[in-house]
């Protein structure tokens, strides 16, 4: 660990010395870039112009410049060619107001950014995610100088809600302070509240994994007050469908349930007989997946629609979306199998198909 921090600090130090020296070539030897002929303005004569270089050592050459500047500038000692003021005194004055103003800012950027990432990532494909999703946009999209004069005009100047400009030092009013700044550090926050906002989402959906459809089967295991309860209980998962929750002829049982849940309600599997299943598995081995064992003996319960899809599959569909809606439990579909447990009376009916060529 010591071995990595020490490598990192001198690859920072060869990379700022790098950047130091790139930084005083191009402010001090471009053509015509003498700082001479800037500090003494257009009307100076040649002797006020070498009595310049003479006092800043610009008739050094160019390393020896370089030197004498670095030196300067760790020593204190540096001054601004044009106003004549030391730049660390400078620096110095200005430190408590750029340090409120970026401190500031990265909180609030970092609390909200955390906050819409998190809220955006719970309601992945909602409306929340939509909304802060165009929110981000909108932050990241907008310039912060166009941003600040537009807050500047309508919060300050036109509804007097915050202050037009100015510094407070904190220790001098800290509420004065407050308002001075909020304004300022929405201004420089949003552009970052929506770029981190997305780049949380993204990484908590990654890390959360994809979103699976939830379809419990209950083997037939239930009573109408035990179903409904724990449909109650699983209703904030959002399920797909609640199969097989009692058995398949109690009409009234599954008429109860629905009454009470809005969770789609399943008979799901189909009942064969020894005979049934012997055809299907001749037919293809592969079929004895699609069975399990039934409650009744030399039954067993065949899974149609997952054998549909593996069929539907095979012959190349791409895209199949099962939508678990049980004809049997739900009264507004025709069921054959219904309306024979209730023993009604058989009648004509006309049906359409669309068939696939195996």
């Amino acid at each position: 660990m010591t071995r990595f921090i020490v490598r990192r600090l001198l690859a920072m130090i060869v990379v700022m010395l790098i950047i130091s020296i790139i930084t005083f070539l191009l402010l001090e030897a471009i053509p015509n870039g003498n700082p001479a002929y800037r500090l003494a303005g257009r009307t100076a004569t040649a002797a006020e112009i070498h009595d310049i270089e003479v006092k800043y050592g610009f008739d050094k050459p160019i390393y020896i410049q370089y030197v004498r500047t670095m030196k300067n500038i760790f020593t204190g000692q540096a001054y601004s060619y044009t106003q004549g003021f030391n730049v660390l005194d400078e620096l110095r004055a200005g430190l408590p107001a750029t340090l409120s103003l970026a401190i500031g800012a990265g909180i609030i950027w970092f609390t909200l950014g955390v906050v819409f990432g998190l809220l955006s990532a719970l309601s992945a494909g909602k409306f929340l995610d939509r909304f802060l999703t165009v929110a981000a946009l909108i932050g990241v999209s907008t310039p912060v100088f166009f941003l600040g004069a537009m807050m500047l005009y309508y919060l300050g100047y036109k509804w007097s809600i915050f202050p037009l400009g100015g510094y407070v030092p904190l220790t001098q009013n800290p509420w004065q302070w407050f308002t001075h700044l909020l304004m300022p550090w929405f201004a420089l926050s949003i552009l970052f509240i929506g770029v981190y906002s997305r780049v949380l989402r993204a990484s908590i959906l990654d890390t959360l994994g994809e979103d699976y459809d939830i379809m419990l089967d209950c083997w037939q295991s239930f009573d109408p007050t035990y179903a409904v309860d724990l449909a109650d209980r699983i209703a904030e998962f959002s399920p797909r469908w609640l199969e097989e929750c009692v058995l398949p002829d109690r009409i009234d049982s599954y008429r109860r349930i629905k009454e009470r849940t809005q969770i789609p309600l399943s008979g799901a599997e189909h009942e064969y007989t020894r005979w049934g299943i012997r055809r299907f598995i001749e037919a293809d081995a592969g079929n004895a997946l699609f069975f399990i064992p039934s409650a009744r003996a030399g039954h067993a319960m065949f899974d149609l629609a997952g054998f549909i899809r593996r069929r539907l599959e095979n012959a190349g569909v791409l895209m199949i979306d099962d939508l678990g809606i049980d004809t049997y439990a739900d009264e507004n579909f025709f069921s054959y199998r219904r309306s024979t447990h209730r023993k009604e009376p058989d009648y004509g009916r006309h049906v359409h198909a669309i068939a696939l060529e195996a």
